[in-house]
């Protein structure tokens, strides 16, 4: 699932192509990636609306319409949004019917090319074709991504907005604030509290394993029996990692892929995530990296530096 590196990255990026920018008409294949609305509906009230702004909010990405309208974006497990060009592929290649829908099968293939045609970029089930001739393009997999349309004075009543906890690269976030909002659910794993958007918004599976292994903390140790200053250490790391992974772009190990296609390099520089049978890297350790689950969840750790001091 992209985190919050990844939805930051996409959001940017599309804050630097879509304002003023005019959806002209729209394309889906997938009624149940709307969310409270029938697919014409949808289509009908997107119709000449013009974008102002995109920004993100936790792991949502956000466009603002000049008519006081937003559209958020969950990409879920496997979604990503893309800003280029495409043309539906094959002789079974027609225009949606009124309902929006087009026959499951039909492909979409891009007119530029590159990037593009990486694999990963190629289920698109919404397309939105924009004033400058481009388009903007959803692609996801497992077709767990939601969209959904509301005025953006009501945006604050979202239940997905409204309970999300302070932005994990807030300035207005300290660590002290951090260490309260952990000790909230102090009988609970460390690694369950740290993905809890209502706790801290932005983190997710990849970044948890990263910081914890920073921090010589266990996945598994309750809240309540981690060390006080390893509070710091993991608030500390958090940043850092978040803000490298932006740099690189966010991380692909799985299907994320920005707005042009492209892969993040994060991956690149895993020291738990996915890690599993692999020496640690953490200069003299000598443990091996391992992987357990928690609450169904996969959870990545060294065997000697996160080593479990109470029990499982």
């Amino acid at each position: 699932m992209p985190e919050l590196p990844e939805v930051h990255t996409i959001a940017t990026q599309l804050q630097k192509e879509l304002p003023g920018k005019t959806i002209t008409e729209v394309w889906l294949d997938w009624p149940r990636q709307i969310r409270n609305q029938t697919p014409s509906a949808f289509k009908k009230a997107l119709g000449g609306k013009r974008v102002t702004k995109v920004h993100r909010q936790g792991k949502n990405v956000l466009i603002d319409f000049e008519d006081g309208y937003t559209l958020l974006v969950h990409m879920k497990m496997t979604g990503h949004l893309m800003y280029g060009k495409w043309k539906l592929n094959g002789p079974e290649a027609r225009l949606p019917n009124a309902s929006g829908s087009l026959a499951s099968g039909v492909a979409w293939k891009s007119v530029l090319g590159g990037a593009f045609d990486d694999p990963h970029n190629r289920f698109i089930h919404l397309i939105f074709k924009l004033s400058n001739g481009y388009d903007l393009a959803f692609s996801d997999m497992r077709k767990f991504g939601r969209l959904e349309l509301m005025k953006t004075s009501e945006t604050n009543k979202v239940a997905s907005l409204k309970k999300l906890g302070p932005d994990a690269i807030s300035k207005q976030l300290n660590w002290q604030t951090f260490e309260k909002l952990l000790l909230k659910r102090e009988n609970s794993p460390i690694k369950q509290v740290l993905m809890n958007q209502e706790i801290v918004a932005g983190v997710g599976n990849i970044y948890a394993d990263e910081m914890l292994w920073v921090a010589n903390v266990h996945p598994k140790i309750k809240i309540k029996d981690v060390p006080r200053a390893s509070f710091k250490i993991m608030f500390d790391a958090m940043r850092k990692i978040m803000h490298k992974s932006i740099e690189l772009g966010g991380d692909s190990a799985s299907d994320f892929r920005n707005v042009y296609g492209e892969k993040g390099a994060f991956q690149n520089f895993h020291k738990a995530y996915r890690q599993t049978g692999k020496k640690c890297t953490r200069k003299s350790c000598v443990g091996i990296i391992q992987r357990t689950t928690i609450g169904q969840r996969s959870a990545h750790f060294c065997s000697v530096h996160q080593k479990l001091t109470t029990d499982e």
